[in-house]
């Protein structure tokens, strides 16, 4: 083609930053609403259509295909606009080839088999709340690495005890790494006041929290103690050692072991120390939680 190409998409004030990332590795967080799928599109279409490497490919992944066919599919032929024209289509398959062979294909991680043995210079994760890590570290990343492909996590929070909010940490203290943002509605401003007020009405206050203003604190419907964390005051203080330490399990293997060890003393609690573990085995949880209860002299 030597015509100019024009993709039927023009990215909202607040992703211009995203879209000049230089970074490999990218975590965008944006709240309900906020376009970051048609985002996320644009942002792989561009990168592919850059890629004057032989045979280039690339991949948006939810977790259901059904959902990637839902939010994504339509839409990306939206963006290709008059160039779809000039694509490669296949339903079954649901890829699109473009004019410089470069494939953009749409996968679901309830079928993770469909991922292995494929390579990729680029993935985007989207809706990455509900991604499961194992498929993420064994066969994600290994499809993305020999071609140095770029990897993009994007959702909405859905609480701390999860994958997402994982990488979400791993972003943030990695910036020469990692590119990250976060938009709040109240940073994008998108949604009239009026629209919100009618979403906020029919919404619990910890729904709103997490879905419009991504509260990751407001993850767990009925989480009675995530307003007091959230407000608390957090001070060091050398726990008693002649006293009994008491300690609370909450295991599991897929999702989060969480294990607090706490004193009681006049009337209240002091938190002394804390552990999480994910995909451990509870002989492997036991002598860990031992080592730290060693080490404070319980």
């Amino acid at each position: 083609m030597n015509q100019p190409i024009r993709l039927n998409y023009r990215a909202r004030p607040y992703f211009k930053t995203f879209h000049q990332r230089a970074h490999r590795f990218a975590f965008l967080v944006a709240h309900r609403r906020a376009g970051k799928s048609y985002c996320l599109l644009g942002d792989l279409v561009i990168r592919a259509l850059h890629n004057k490497t032989p045979s280039p490919q690339y991949a948006y992944i939810a977790p259901m295909l059904s959902q990637a066919r839902n939010i994504a599919w339509k839409a990306l032929k939206i963006i290709l606009g008059d160039l779809l024209d000039h694509c490669k289509i296949s339903e079954t398959r649901l890829s699109i080839t473009l004019p410089n062979k470069a494939e953009i294909r749409l996968f679901g991680l309830d079928n993770p088999d469909a991922l292995r043995g494929l390579y990729f210079n680029g993935v985007v994760l989207d809706e990455a709340q509900d991604c499961p890590i194992e498929v993420i570290t064994t066969v994600i990343i290994p499809a993305i690495t020999d071609k140095r492909g770029f990897l993009t996590f994007s959702g909405t929070p859905k609480g701390t005890a999860n994958t997402f909010y994982h990488y979400r940490e791993l972003a943030r203290n990695n910036p020469s790494e990692w590119f990250y943002e976060e938009l709040p509605i109240s940073k994008t401003n998108i949604i009239s006041e009026n629209d919100l007020a009618e979403a906020k009405a029919q919404m619990s206050d910890e729904d709103y929290e997490q879905e419009f203003e991504c509260n990751w604190l407001s993850g767990n419907r009925g989480a009675i103690f995530s307003r007091y964390i959230e407000n608390s005051i957090i001070e060091e203080f050398q726990h008693d050692t002649k006293k009994q330490v008491n300690l609370v399990f909450d295991v599991g293997f897929s999702d989060a072991t969480s294990v607090w060890f706490y004193q009681l003393k006049n009337g209240k609690c002091d938190i002394i120390d804390y552990y999480e573990a994910q995909g451990k085995s509870i002989i492997t949880v036991m002598e860990e939680v031992y080592g730290i209860a060693s080490s404070l002299n319980v």
